[in-house]
């Protein structure tokens, strides 16, 4: 067995930051690598499914967790006619009660508190885009040509654009949907949205979204927020800025006449984040002293709501399989990662057409298809 003592992570998100804390407990020494000048707790929501809670509990945090995030039950649903083409219930699910609806910064901020906490070093402003691998080490190199330490793995989890890991001969498959999001977190001061995701569709032409996601990462924040998206065309991004805020307002409003009070708190455009959807399908997970995590190995579409659960899990299973095998214990570690992986690659080409998509049948099939499921 070769010996893994030092481990670098390229990118401290949730993949990066929870792979960190999961390989100091399985007893490395982990340093992180951060891009940007100053990571932050900014984002939007996500909804942490009961995988990714049984992994924040094997770190201990999910108590914390749960006290600044809202618990979702439901995935309502309304199509044009009003009537409900999505109502699934979690209760209705063996075993599982509810999923968590969680601010990304607040997220964020708990995992890096955490790697203070254990001392695990974050040294950020350090664009790794590059390594040199011997038979003995791993060295990261930035984008100025810096080597940045010598390791004995290198661990890639700096999201679904990473350039890293186009760099380390790992092959994979992207596919960038011609559709994405305009998503704003919002107060939700009189908990309309509850406890459930509620959407409302044109088709799949039109998609508009409300999220709740807790409290966020300001501990002194005592209101509900909700994440509102809020479908777009990638070619109409430009487009609907130019119309501007009244304009996608209105359109909005048609959409849900219920939104106004949501829709008043924002007042520009610029506070509207535009985001666009691929899904990046890894066929090995390592190479070498290689092994990726997260969005970087398997970005999925939000419609599944998956991604920080599968990047948590990553984490978990690489500390696993490279305590019990250490560098050989990377074959296990994408074994393991791809067999589970397999089904949500399949849901997610599947599903995200029908909930956003140009093609008539795909209405049908969503509607048929979900209401065969309540």
């Amino acid at each position: 067995m070769k010996e893994v003592r030092k481990i670098a992570i390229v990118g401290s998100g949730p993949a990066g930051a929870g792979a960190a804390l999961f390989l100091q407990k399985a007893g490395f020494e982990c340093t992180v690598f951060e891009r940007v000048p100053t990571p932050l707790p900014i984002g939007a929501g996500f909804m942490l499914q009961p995988t990714g809670m049984w992994m924040l509990k094997k770190l201990g945090l999910l108590e914390k967790t749960i006290q600044r995030a809202t618990p979702i039950n439901q995935l309502y649903g309304l199509n044009q006619n009003d009537k409900a083409v999505l109502n699934l219930k979690f209760s209705d699910l063996k075993g599982v009660d509810h999923a968590l609806g969680i601010h990304r910064g607040m997220l964020f901020q708990m995992l890096h508190q955490e790697l203070a906490k254990n001392e695990i070093p974050v040294i950020s402003n350090s664009d790794i885009t590059n390594f040199k691998e011997t038979n003995s080490e791993i060295i990261p190199v930035d984008s100025k040509g810096n080597d940045l330490g010598k390791f004995d793995l290198l661990v890639v989890a700096d999201g679904v654009r990473s350039t890293l890991r186009k760099n380390t001969g790992i092959p994979y498959k992207e596919h960038w949907y011609p559709f994405g999001a305009m998503w704003h977190v919002l107060e939700d001061t009189n908990f309309k949205i509850g406890n459930r995701i509620y959407q409302r569709y044109v088709d799949t032409k039109k998609l508009m979204g409300f999220m709740p996601i807790g409290l966020g990462p300001d501990e002194n924040n005592k209101t509900p927020l909700v994440n509102l998206f809020f479908g777009i065309w990638m070619q109409d991004v430009e487009k609907k800025k130019k119309a501007g805020l009244e304009s996608w307002k209105n359109e909005a409003i048609k959409l849900d006449p219920d939104s106004g009070s949501y829709l008043d708190q924002i007042k520009s455009m610029d506070d509207i984040i535009f985001t666009n959807y691929g899904r990046i399908k890894s066929k090995s997970m390592h190479k070498g002293r290689i092994a990726v995590v997260g969005d970087a190995a398997h970005g999925l579409s939000p419609q599944l709501g998956q991604g920080v659960s599968m990047a948590l899990m990553d984490g978990q299973s690489l500390a696993h399989h490279v305590k019990e095998g250490g560098l050989s214990g990377l074959a296990n570690y994408s074994k393991d990662r791809l067999e589970h992986l397999k089904f949500y690659h399949w849901a997610d080409k599947q599903t995200a057409p029908l909930f956003q998509s140009t093609h008539w049948s795909h209405k049908w099939q969503r509607d048929l298809g979900l209401y065969t499921l309540q």
